[in-house]
Protein backbone atom coordinates (compact mmCIF):
# COMPACT_ATOMS: atom_id res chain seq x y z
CA UNK A 1 0.00 0.00 0.00
CA UNK A 2 1.66 3.77 -0.77
CA UNK A 3 1.94 5.84 2.18
CA UNK A 4 -0.68 8.86 2.55
CA UNK A 5 1.84 11.68 1.20
CA UNK A 6 2.49 9.16 -2.06
CA UNK A 7 -0.70 8.47 -2.70
CA UNK A 8 -2.18 12.04 -2.56
CA UNK A 9 0.68 12.90 -4.88
CA UNK A 10 -0.25 10.11 -7.52
CA UNK A 11 -4.20 10.83 -7.48
CA UNK A 12 -3.19 14.48 -8.46
CA UNK A 13 -0.66 13.89 -11.13
CA UNK A 14 -3.33 10.91 -12.35
CA UNK A 15 -6.46 13.46 -11.98
CA UNK A 16 -4.37 16.28 -14.15
CA UNK A 17 -3.14 13.61 -17.01
CA UNK A 18 -5.61 11.13 -16.93
CA UNK A 19 -8.98 13.41 -16.39
CA UNK A 20 -9.65 11.23 -13.29
CA UNK A 21 -7.79 10.37 -9.99
CA UNK A 22 -7.96 6.64 -10.13
CA UNK A 23 -7.26 6.36 -13.90
CA UNK A 24 -3.99 5.23 -13.04
CA UNK A 25 -5.87 1.82 -11.68
CA UNK A 26 -8.35 1.79 -14.79
CA UNK A 27 -7.47 -1.76 -15.90
CA UNK A 28 -6.06 -2.99 -12.61
CA UNK A 29 -9.02 -3.69 -9.95
CA UNK A 30 -6.41 -5.80 -7.85
CA UNK A 31 -4.02 -2.91 -7.69
CA UNK A 32 -6.91 -0.65 -6.72
CA UNK A 33 -8.32 -2.56 -3.68
CA UNK A 34 -4.72 -3.03 -2.35
CA UNK A 35 -3.41 -0.09 -3.34
CA UNK A 36 -6.17 2.30 -2.43
CA UNK A 37 -8.41 1.00 -0.30
CA UNK A 38 -5.83 -0.59 1.57
CA UNK A 39 -7.46 -4.11 1.81
CA UNK A 40 -5.40 -7.30 1.40
CA UNK A 41 -7.28 -9.93 -1.29
CA UNK A 42 -7.74 -14.10 -1.17
CA UNK A 43 -6.39 -15.54 -4.33
CA UNK A 44 -9.89 -15.95 -5.27
CA UNK A 45 -10.85 -12.53 -5.19
CA UNK A 46 -7.87 -11.71 -7.10
CA UNK A 47 -8.90 -14.05 -9.80
CA UNK A 48 -12.57 -12.73 -9.42
CA UNK A 49 -10.92 -9.18 -9.91
CA UNK A 50 -8.78 -9.67 -12.91
CA UNK A 51 -11.76 -11.68 -14.46
CA UNK A 52 -14.08 -8.73 -14.90
CA UNK A 53 -11.01 -6.70 -16.71
CA UNK A 54 -11.47 -9.07 -19.60
CA UNK A 55 -14.93 -10.94 -19.30
CA UNK A 56 -18.34 -8.81 -19.82
CA UNK A 57 -19.90 -11.64 -17.08
CA UNK A 58 -18.27 -12.97 -14.43
CA UNK A 59 -20.20 -16.11 -12.20
CA UNK A 60 -19.00 -16.85 -8.87
CA UNK A 61 -20.15 -19.93 -7.13
CA UNK A 62 -22.54 -19.13 -3.87
CA UNK A 63 -19.85 -19.14 -1.07
CA UNK A 64 -19.94 -17.58 2.41
CA UNK A 65 -22.39 -14.62 2.64
CA UNK A 66 -19.44 -12.40 3.98
CA UNK A 67 -17.17 -13.01 1.22
CA UNK A 68 -20.14 -12.13 -1.39
CA UNK A 69 -21.01 -8.96 0.87
CA UNK A 70 -17.57 -7.53 0.30
CA UNK A 71 -17.35 -8.27 -3.39
CA UNK A 72 -20.68 -6.91 -4.16
CA UNK A 73 -19.74 -3.34 -1.94
CA UNK A 74 -16.51 -3.36 -3.42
Amino acid sequence: MLAPPDLVQVLVVAGRELGTPYGVWLGDPVGFVEQVLGEALWSKQRQILQAITTHKNVAVPAGFLRFKAIMLTS
